[in-house]
C-alpha cells in the first residue's frame, strides 16, 4: 500500500473546486478502507487563509506540507500556518528549506555578514537548523 496520498499543490481553487466539488476526499478514504494508502495528505501553495480553510475543511489529515524556510515566515502558510497545522494535531513536512538553493549560497553580502560573526557554518546549514529547530516542524 501507500503510506500516505498526498493532495498536490493546493489552493483555494483547487480545493473548492476540485476536491470538496468531485468529493476527492471521500474517495481516498474509501482507499484507506481498502487498505490502499495509510493517510491523506496534502501539499499547499496559497495564502494563511486559504491553509485555515483546507485544514478545517478535513478532520483527519495525516500531513500538511508547506514552503518554510527563514526568508517564507510570512510567504504562503508561514509560521501562523505550521502553528495552526500543530495546533491541530497536524504533522508538518516542509518543502523548499534551502528556497530552490538560494539559501544554500546566499549573495555574497549576506555570506560576509557570517563570517563577521564568526559563524564556521556554511549557509546552508543554517538555513537547515532553522527550519529543525521550529518546533511544529
Amino acid at each position: 500500500h501507500i503510506d500516505f496520498y498526498l493532495f498536490h499543490a493546493l489552493n483555494k481553487n483547487v480545493w473548492e473546486k476540485t476536491v470538496q466539488k468531485y468529493d476527492l476526499l471521500k474517495r481516498a478514504e474509501k482507499a484507506i478502507k481498502d487498505g490502499r494508502i495509510g493517510g491523506i495528505g496534502f501539499s499547499f501553495h496559497d495564502d494563511n487563509k486559504a491553509f485555515k480553510q483546507i485544514v478545517d475543511g478535513y478532520d483527519d489529515w495525516a500531513l500538511a506540507q508547506i514552503q518554510y524556510n527563514y526568508l517564507d515566515t510570512e510567504n504562503q502558510a508561514g509560521t501562523k500556518g505550521l502553528r495552526y497545522a500543530a495546533s491541530k494535531g497536524i504533522p508538518v513536512i516542509v518543502m523548499e528549506p534551502l528556497l530552490g538553493g538560494r539559501l544554500a549560497n546566499p549573495p555574497k553580502r549576506i555570506r560576509d555578514g557570517l563570517a563577521l560573526r564568526g559563524k564556521k557554518v556554511a549557509p546552508y546549514e543554517l538555513a537547515l537548523r532553522w527550519v529543525w529547530d521550529q518546533p511544529e516542524v
